[in-house]
């Protein structure tokens, strides 16, 4: 009986640091955890036939749900809060949930910038909300040098988890088109969400107080 109780008193003991996610460790969906700082998490996953990974960003904020549709749902202000992105408008608004928006994304050297036209499909729900993306090749005209996005597919979701705080969850699958170094296939993989989850947030504090 006390061998038992101590076994016991052992698995307790040992039974956190052995179920606690680290970097490096695959979750359910065969994600992989990348980063996990600042309250931010940084998931991915391979694509196939794709050297490009796709992307799964989690975040708790503090924030009605009310205010995070309102951020997701403000396209021209995108510049404001999503990573790269210089300029955002909405090109058609065929219906009350669905939108098609155009973001130009100021692309670090040595990679031209891009451009992309995205269908946005909004569903609000009591205690949750998605916003699907999806782009939408040769929409409009190129627009002057830089590179139309070839595949930029994802969501945001976003759940009620208590009164004025929500989780944010940012998937995404992109194919930016053209040439793209590894070392930057690798920092958009992790920093590009990570700053714009992070300036999400900031975002959110500004119009929560409004």
């Amino acid at each position: 009986m006390r061998v038992l109780l101590i076994l016991l008193i052992a698995l307790l003991i040992i039974s956190p640091a052995a179920t606690a996610t680290g970097r490096g460790d695959i979750v359910h969906g065969g994600w992989t955890l990348e980063s996990d700082k600042d309250g931010i998490k940084i998931y991915t996953r391979p694509v196939r036939g794709s050297k490009l990974k796709q992307i799964r960003a989690v975040i708790s904020v503090h924030a009605s749900m009310e205010t995070v549709v309102r951020a997701l749902t403000d396209y021209p202000n995108y510049h404001k809060w999503m990573y790269n992105v210089t300029e955002s408008y909405v090109v058609d608004h065929p219906a009350d949930s669905v939108h098609y928006v155009y973001r130009f994304e100021d692309a670090p050297w040595p990679v031209q910038n891009r451009y992309h036209v995205d269908r946005m499909i909004v569903d609000i729900r009591e205690k949750s909300t998605t916003v699907e993306f999806k782009s939408m090749p040769n929409y409009m005209d190129k627009s002057g040098e830089a590179i139309e996005v070839q595949r930029y597919e994802g969501s945001w979701n976003v759940s009620e988890i208590a009164n004025n705080e929500c989780q944010i969850e940012y998937i995404l699958d992109e194919n930016p088109g053209g040439y793209v170094p590894d070392w930057l296939v690798n920092y958009m993989a992790i920093d590009a969400p990570f700053k714009t989850l992070s300036n999400l947030r900031e975002r959110l504090e500004i119009l929560q107080r409004s």
